[in-house]
């Protein structure tokens, strides 16, 4: 997408941390687990997050659950997509539609889409994306409507269940809506990779759920 053609100060101060939220295209989530309110840079109204404040700290890697661990990188990949400057910059502006990311680390695990955004960037192409969050070295699955984020495992070709009208809570418009963005080449698919330390790395998929370079 294209970028609008002003500086968001909110971003440049976030820019101006340096390291500590960015290294080399990695974004440091340990560092804004508390902060829960996207930046509105156009007059979209502000968005609060639904993660219990403090919950994300409670994570070690050392002892958590599977549970905890695949939790832990759905927040973290959810606080990434709303607060990292670098996507904002790329001309993305995430607002969360459909079903909440799970609000502690204990919450039950549910299966299908991991997050699902629309772009409010007038100016750019790209209407949505839709992510899927991975702890450490846990990888894409295969199933019988094919490999996880291929066009056919969103839309159910085996089965029949549809995971975009899952995830935004049977509605039939909206889902309408998103399958014809993503037949019009404006959905970004992305992985999102969480490690231990809460650092998540983006990369871009492709319709066969294929990883084809660094996203944004």
């Amino acid at each position: 997408g294209t970028a609008l053609p002003f500086v968001i100060a909110a971003d440049a101060a976030a820019i101006a941390l340096g390291a500590g939220l960015i290294s080399h295209g990695v974004y440091n989530g340990s560092n804004v687990h508390n902060t829960f309110q996207r930046i509105d840079s156009h007059n979209v109204k502000p968005e609060v997050g639904t993660i219990k404040p403090g919950s994300m700290e409670d994570f070690n890697p050392l002892t958590a659950t599977n549970k905890q661990k695949g939790n832990y990188g759905e927040m973290s990949a959810f606080q990434n997509l709303l607060n990292n400057p670098i996507i904002k910059k790329a001309g993305y502006y995430l607002k969360q539609i459909g079903r909440k990311p799970p609000k502690t680390l204990d919450d039950k695990i549910v299966k299908g889409i991991d997050g699902l955004y629309e772009n409010v960037n007038p100016n750019s192409k790209i209407k949505y994306i839709i992510d899927e969050a991975k702890f450490g070295s846990a990888r894409l699955g295969k199933t019988k409507d094919g490999k996880q984020m291929s066009d056919g495992w969103l839309l159910g070709e085996k089965t029949n269940f549809n995971r975009i009208l899952d995830y935004v809570n049977g509605d039939k418009k909206l889902a309408k809506k998103i399958t014809k963005a993503l037949e019009d080449n404006q959905v970004e698919r992305i992985l999102s990779k969480v490690d231990a330390h809460g650092n998540v790395k983006t990369v871009r998929l492709d319709a066969n759920g294929h990883e084809i370079g660094v996203w944004p």
